[in-house]
């Protein structure tokens, strides 16, 4: 409370009586134009931490309900072998056991 009455002070006599309430006048308007841009800033900043959480909410539940849905077995195949003839079977079976090992290799 003493701080303020010496800043008026001062500032009485530094401004001189006549321009003190315009002076006070405008340094309230600068003071609400601050608080006003404060607050501006503080709203939009929540509003896009919101938008973030929602965005990580939506993949995090796109995640789950990936995990949660049955996986295609990729031992399984999509087209029978019997339909090829055996030594061509053979062939295919090969093949695929060293893509496997191929893909499961780079994986790690």
């Amino acid at each position: 409370m003493g701080e303020i009455l010496l800043l008026a002070a001062i500032a009485l006599i530094v401004i001189g009586p006549r321009q003190l309430p315009e002076v006070a006048r405008t340094i309230g308007r600068l003071l609400n134009q601050f608080r006003d841009a404060s607050n501006e800033f503080q709203r939009a900043f929540f509003e896009i931490k919101n938008e973030a959480e929602q965005s990580v909410t939506k993949f995090q539940s796109a995640v789950e309900r990936s995990l949660e849905s049955p996986q295609p077995d990729p031992q399984r195949r999509s087209e029978p072998q019997a339909s090829l003839p055996p030594s061509k079977a053979a062939k295919a079976d090969d093949e695929e056991k060293q893509l496997s090992f191929d893909l499961n290799k780079e994986g790690s």
